[in-house]
């Protein structure tokens, strides 16, 4: 497979998905620390969830998509795939 040209940065000064993560796993732009994020703790994470992180994640059971539901340029997704 080839490798094609990188993506471009596209986020500007927007900081949507660091403000609205309710556990602060993305610690800065392009920078998840995964031990944070709900979706890994709930899916990936073998043993029990860090108490610290309870509180946090509210009714959730498994997963979380917060980061991809605010981000404004996912808005070009849903409208491609006609939602």
């Amino acid at each position: 497979m080839p490798i094609d040209s990188p993506v471009e940065e596209q986020c500007g000064k927007c900081v949507a998905c660091m403000t609205t993560c309710p556990t602060g796993a993305i610690v800065e732009p392009y920078t998840i620390d995964a031990r944070r994020c709900i979706s890994y703790l709930t899916i990936e994470l073998e043993g029990a969830i860090p108490e610290e992180f309870r509180p946090l994640m509210g009714n959730r059971i498994y997963g979380c998509d917060d980061c991809q539901l605010i981000c404004p340029w996912n808005r070009f997704f849903f409208a491609h795939r006609g939602r």
